[in-house]
Parts: structure tokens; sequence; C-alpha cells
């Protein structure tokens, strides 16, 4: 049996290394199409299951589908997809879950998991209202 080379070229990474309380946070997947696939597009998983998709039709438009309304999701380029946690809904509910992407079309190929931690809560400064 091969080893999956493709393995290696989803990587999934965090706006920040730790996310703050109220203060919106990214997971940014990298991902190639696969050989014999044609499919644009990643899903999202948190703590093993399914939360959504985002891709890009042939035509360029960015498309998503969600399970959940917490999320949202953007299209960064042809080949880098984002899931976005706004800043109210960064919340205690969303320390230690572990993340995964995944190519749409095949699950084999995906990201190594990673784990958002949260770091502290956001407290914005007035210093700059005036």
């Amino acid at each position: 049996m091969g080893v999956n080379t493709f393995l290696e070229q989803y990587n999934l990474t965090g706006s920040f290394p730790a996310a703050i309380l109220g203060k919106e946070f990214s997971w940014e997947c990298s991902m190639s199409i696969p050989p014999n696939q044609n499919i644009n597009a990643v899903s999202f998983f948190r703590n093993s299951t399914y939360v959504g998709t985002v891709g890009r039709f042939p035509n360029g438009t960015c498309v998503s589908d969600s399970l959940h309304p917490r999320y949202d999701y953007q299209c960064d380029t042809d080949h880098v997809f984002s899931l976005i946690i706004p800043a109210d809904n960064m919340t205690e509910y969303e320390n230690n879950s572990m993340w995964q992407c995944q190519y749409y079309g095949d699950g084999r190929y995906r990201s190594s998991n990673q784990f958002l931690k949260i770091a502290g809560i956001y407290k914005p400064t007035t210093e700059n209202i005036t």
C-alpha cells in the first residue's frame, strides 16, 4: 500500500496561536486537488463531526454550506479556504475543540487534527476612542 503524499498538502492553521474569548478566530485550510478529482472544496470538522463545506465553482464563485450558524466561511484563494468563528461566537464552547479540514470529494485527503485553545478574554481599550 503506497503512502498518500497529499496528506501533507492539507494544512490547517489558526489565525492566532491561541483564541481570545470575544475575538474573531479563523481556521485556514490550504489544500491541493487530488489526482483524478476536480472539486475545489474542503469540509471542516469539529470534534470529528461535520460542520460545513466551502469551495469555489469553476466560474470563480465562492459557495458554502453549513450545518452550524455559529460559523462563517470564505474562499481566500483558489486553494485556501477559511472557517471563521465570529467574535460573538468565540465562547468557552470552543475551548479544547479539535478541528480538521478534508477534501470534499475524498476524506482520505485531510489535514492533521488541530486543537483550539483559549488564552484569555478580549478587553477592548478605550484609549483610541474620542
